[in-house]
């Protein structure tokens, strides 16, 4: 295990493809966006502007992120003119995607298409009923912006993107998708609770989850329909303890809170419910090596990036 930016305090949003990745800090006291090399080991600032940079993506040479030089302070209060730029890191050149008015949020970018939370419908004061938030794409070779997801009703939160299909939250209680050839708009969850957050990679999309069972991390497999727990905190039901989940290959992780403390954990996908993983090797943030517990007996105080190791098949 290594540390990406040097161990300085504040470092958040990491997004890693191939030996880059891409993360938020606050080191000069104020969010900013990089990219640093696995092999290189350089740091890259995706902008040069000063203005606020926050939640980076990155695909094959580009890097996408929010970005607040727009707004007349540079950094927007809760609502403010965010847009999404893009860095093509082969050239070095940084590109706008979207500029549109009020806030475009939560880029996520796959192969040459870009996707987004697109709030220019926004009338302020923002109350309800309001025109609610949308999804919108771009196309990096064409140059063609494109509306992927409306719903007059529901707010339409977070998209991600993998391949030709994306996920989004609907008003933070269903999770559906798009296959951007045939234009099917599906449900991924529909059901009790609440439902957030999502990522895809391949088959497997993944979410933040709140219901009644507790609050934890859900997948489903878009090749069977399956849906099975990843993590769930039996009987949770207050602020979120495992959230933001990010799926590459059969690998999610997430953001765990544990009595207050922040860290990552991870599991791998299994490929029936039944074959969930029951013990993690874990690497400590605390510095004490790698070693192996039992995930359902984990002590709070023990955040940490854990490598999941499927176990055998439960009846």
């Amino acid at each position: 295990m290594f540390s990406v930016g040097g161990g300085i305090p504040g470092q958040l949003e990491p997004a890693v493809w191939g030996d880059t990745v891409v993360w938020r800090t606050n080191r000069n006291g104020n969010w900013k966006v990089y990219a640093t090399g696995f092999r290189t080991g350089e740091e890259t600032p995706v902008s040069s502007n000063p203005a606020l940079q926050k939640e980076g993506a990155i695909s094959g040479h580009y890097v996408v992120w929010t970005d607040a030089r727009n707004h007349p302070s540079g950094v927007p209060p809760e609502y403010g003119n965010r847009d999404i730029y893009g860095l093509d890191l082969q050239t070095m050149q940084e590109f706008p995607i979207c500029t549109a008015p009020h806030d475009q949020l939560y880029p996520d970018i796959s192969g040459n298409i870009v996707v987004w939370q697109d709030e220019r419908r926004r009338i302020l004061p923002f109350k309800p009923p309001w025109p609610p938030p949308e999804i919108y794409g771009y196309d990096l070779t064409t140059g063609q912006e494109f509306l992927i997801a409306t719903d007059p009703d529901w707010p339409l939160w977070t998209p991600a993107i993998s391949g030709d299909i994306v996920v989004w939250s609907r008003g933070g209680k269903d999770i559906w998708g798009k296959d951007l050839p045939t234009g099917e708009v599906f449900p991924v969850h529909v059901g009790e609770g609440s439902q957030q957050d999502p990522d895809i990679d391949g088959r497997w999309v993944v979410w933040e989850d709140w219901r009644e069972s507790g609050q934890g991390i859900w997948a489903h497999d878009l090749l069977t329909g399956a849906e099975f727990p990843i993590y769930v905190d039996e009987g949770s039901q207050q602020y979120p303890h495992q959230k933001w989940p990010k799926v590459s290959g059969n690998l999610v992780v997430w953001e765990s809170e544990l009595n207050g403390q922040t860290g990552s954990s991870a599991r791998t996908s299994p490929s029936r419910r039944a074959a969930c993983c029951w013990r993690v090797e874990c690497c400590s943030c605390g510095g004490g090596g790698r070693h192996r517990l039992d995930p359902e007996k984990r002590s709070p105080g023990q955040p940490g990036v854990a490598l999941a190791k499927p176990g055998p098949p439960s009846n």
